[in-house]
């Protein structure tokens, strides 16, 4: 064990190591020492004469030097003067040409100084403006102006609802809802929708397939109250073979409104469904699902 040259700590001996680590990155050593040049610069006669007497700030030295700040604090630190606090100048309005006071640190970072908020305001107007360039090349001043078609209002061919450049231009000229309505809709088949029930499809048949179901879906198991409260409204009486004319018993069941909705799609694989419940339904071996069980 071996101990450093210049603090006198134990170190592992290695090959041609004399210093500890932190004392081998000291002054000289150090890779970004800068071998003492601004010392012969800041003397003590050269602070006294320009720090004090002629009041330069620290970033004025380190600018007129060629150096950093941090390089003229720490030459006051050497030299015991003491640091004064941030002094003002007089720089005139850029806006109104109006004398008044700031401080160095303040008017070395800009090129601009106003005496208040207005002229700030007031100067950065016009050309000054940062965005008046591009306010230049808006309308007609800009080079791929056309004919204003952007600034134009277009509007749905059938309900007249104003839509936007692109759905004109690219889209099928309709507001959102009027473009999924009647063939326009993914789901639609022949417009089977808007054929009425038969006068068979009334209201004491539908509450006797209720009645027969326990008033209960017969799929995710809602009763009619839970339903009422829910979609304000009694269960649904689904068509199983979605033929509105076919009103037999063997064909219909009760559905709350999820369910129902639900059964437009894979209408096959529902068909199949509701009819083994059907039959269980008639040959008794099938319980109806509710909560209260």
């Amino acid at each position: 064990m071996n101990k450093c040259i210049d603090c006198g700590k134990k170190i592992y001996q290695y090959k041609n190591v004399k210093r500890c680590f932190i004392c081998a990155k000291k002054g000289r050593n150090n890779p970004r020492y800068g071998k003492g040049k601004f010392d012969k610069i800041l003397t003590l006669n050269f602070l006294i004469k320009n720090y004090i007497k002629k009041s330069k700030s620290t970033i004025i030295l380190a600018k007129e030097i060629g150096c950093s700040d941090g390089t003229v604090r720490n030459a006051l630190i050497k030299n015991n003067i003491k640091r004064k606090r941030n002094s003002k100048i007089e720089v005139i309005c850029n806006n109104c040409n109006k004398i008044f006071k700031i401080y160095i640190s303040n008017f070395n970072r800009s090129e601009l100084h106003f005496c208040s908020r207005k002229c700030t305001y007031i100067w950065h107007k016009g050309k000054n403006c940062f965005f008046y360039h591009t306010n230049l090349s808006k309308g007609k001043r800009n080079s791929h102006y056309i004919d204003g078609r952007k600034s134009k209002k277009y509007y749905c061919k059938e309900c007249n609802e104003q839509i936007s450049y692109g759905n004109w231009r690219h889209g099928t000229k309709r507001c959102r809802s009027c473009a999924i309505k009647g063939k326009n809709h993914p789901n639609y088949i022949d417009g089977r929708s808007f054929e009425k029930y038969p006068a068979e499809f009334n209201d004491t048949l539908r509450e006797s397939i209720r009645k027969r179901d326990n008033y209960t879906c017969q799929n995710c198991g809602m009763t009619e109250e839970e339903h009422f409260i829910v979609y304000g409204r009694n269960l649904h009486i689904h068509h199983i073979d979605y033929n509105k004319d076919n009103c037999k018993e063997d064909n219909l069941i009760t559905l709350c409104q999820g369910c129902n909705l639900r059964a437009n799609y894979n209408r096959e694989y529902w068909k199949e469904f509701y009819n083994k419940k059907i039959k269980e339904i008639q040959n008794g071996s099938y319980i109806s699902i509710s909560h209260n069980s």
